[in-house]
């Protein structure tokens, strides 16, 4: 017992000993080995890579370019704001009558285009019974497609599904507000019931769905809500 503390205090008595030698006595703290790292004073400090330099500064250089050009030539309510099927902005642009466009933007048919609403939708309502259940395109509008009209009274068809199928409504469904933009958590639900209300009422099924960069928004958004 006696030899192991008598060996344990040579042990620490090294240490301790090594431990001082490393740095100066002068107070700089500095180490006395010169292959210690953190001595800087033998160290040549230069740029090893200056093409890379010149690359990373050109990169610099583009992007705050690309911002400029962006700010004085972009349209950030593109982003910001989507366009209904007439091509006016919502919030921006205004109604025949002279009123404003609300900002929300919904859609309202197969292929992505949209209508400007005040709210989005929070509840889904897949069983619909009138117009009034559906969120729909202006009359003026709805008249112009065809399938939209009833053959015997010539007006607008009464028909919720009939409406859907032609492409003057949509199923109001619960949607997340993105950037004012109202979409949907998924397109799977819609797209199954669109097509088994084609075969209830002996319509076509629709074999195209909304195009692929409203279908990659709507991904995106999700995305978005997801990690929010």
């Amino acid at each position: 017992m006696r030899n192991k503390n008598r060996h344990d205090r040579s042990y620490k008595s090294q240490s301790v000993s090594s431990y001082d030698d490393s740095f100066s006595t002068d107070g700089s703290g500095e180490t006395g080995d010169k292959s210690f790292i953190g001595n800087i004073d033998d160290l040549e400090r230069r740029n090893t890579d200056p093409l890379f330099t010149l690359v990373l500064l050109g990169v610099w250089a583009a992007v705050i370019w690309i911002g400029f050009y962006s700010v004085e030539n972009g349209d950030i309510n593109v982003l910001l704001r989507g366009k209904d099927y007439n091509g006016r902005e919502c919030g921006i642009d205004y109604h025949d009558d002279g009123s404003l466009l609300p900002e929300k933007w919904y859609v309202t048919d197969f292929a992505g285009n949209g209508k400007c609403i005040e709210e989005c939708p929070k509840e889904t309502e897949f069983d619909p019974q009138t117009a009034d259940d559906l969120i729909c395109k202006d009359a003026s509008d709805i008249f112009g497609l065809e399938g939209c009209i009833d053959p015997e009274s010539g007006n607008i068809t009464t028909n919720a599904l009939g409406l859907i199928l032609c492409g003057g409504c949509m199923y109001e469904m619960r949607t997340y507000d993105v950037m004012n933009f109202c979409l949907p958590g998924t397109f799977h639900e819609l797209y199954a019931t669109i097509n088994r209300a084609a075969n209830e009422t002996g319509f076509e099924e629709v074999d195209y769905f909304f195009d692929d960069k409203f279908l990659y928004v709507g991904k995106f958004a999700r995305d978005l809500v997801t990690s929010w």
